[in-house]
Formats: C-alpha cells, structure tokens, sequence
C-alpha cells in the first residue's frame, strides 16, 4: 500500500520539484504580461517602447538582430538610435562597415538633436537648433556607444572589441 506523499503507482501526480515550478511560474507571469514584472537580465532594451513590445522586452543577449529594408530607409539610423539608447544602461558596441566613427558621431548628433544632418555638417543651424545639438552633446558624452569600424577582417576585429 502506497505511503502518504508517495506517488508511485497513481496516475496523473508527479513528485513535487519545487526549482522547476518557481521557474515556470515566473516564466507564465511573464508571457502572460503580468504587471510588475521587470525586462528579463538577457535582454537590452531598444529604448523604443513599441519596438521592445514587439521583441518581448527588447533585444536578447547572444541574438544576432538583423535589419533589412531598402537603400535609404533609415536602417543604419534605427541601429544607432537603438545603440545610443541602450548605452545609457550597458556597454554597446556599434560596429559599421560603410560609416567612420566620426560620421557616425555626427549622425548621432543629429538624431538627438533632432536637426537635419545637412544642416549639421553645413553649419547651418539657427541658435535654437544648435542648443539642441549641444544639450545632445553634453548628454552624449557620458553614455555614448562604442563605435568601432568593421573591416574585411571583422571576425577576428569583433573578437578583439569583445574581450
């Protein structure tokens, strides 16, 4: 005859594994969008609420995220507001293949300061823009993302930016 607790010889009970429910149950709480819940630790917002919505929380250590859309679309300007954000919180590292550091500092520049990056580069800006790219500036310069260029030999430069 079966001993109290014990489950051996009964169907459709399972010994107690109480690591496992905890872990589960948190993991529902999440997936259910219970409130109160904090972006899991692998995971980076974008700084973008809707786009962190759509990502569950945000971007995921170890993914590789890929943007994709046509010649002039705004991919590499999504990428660096998405770096700029996120260095407020961790170390980013935004490697490009088409831009120097500089330009890309200049368009980020010019995304903060909500200015047209001609105009930037022009030095064409009226006094009330330029405030706006110099609060950008100051702002930026505490928690600005690593920007690295990527040459022909990326792997082996990824490797040594991420050690």
């Amino acid at each position: 005859m079966p001993r109290s607790g014990d489950t051996k010889g009964k169907r459709g009970t399972r010994p107690s594994n109480s690591g496992t429910g905890a872990a589960l149950t948190k993991l529902l709480e999440r997936v259910d969008g219970a409130p109160g819940l904090e972006t899991p630790l692998d995971t980076a917002p974008t700084g973008f609420p809707s786009l962190d919505r759509v990502l569950g929380g945000g971007l995921r250590r170890g993914d590789l995220a890929v943007l994709g859309g046509d010649v002039g679309s705004g991919k590499s300007a999504l990428a660096l507001a998405i770096a700029i954000r996120s260095a407020a919180t961790r170390r980013v590292v935004y490697l490009s293949g088409e831009m120097t550091p500089e330009r890309l500092m200049e368009r980020a520049l010019a995304i903060e300061g909500k200015v047209r990056i001609d105009d930037l580069r022009q030095g064409s800006l009226d006094d009330e823009s330029r405030s706006r790219v110099g609060a950008a500036a100051l702002r930026l310069r505490e928690s600005f993302p690593t920007i690295e260029r990527l040459t022909t030999d990326g792997q082996n430069a990824l490797a040594n930016i991420m050690s």
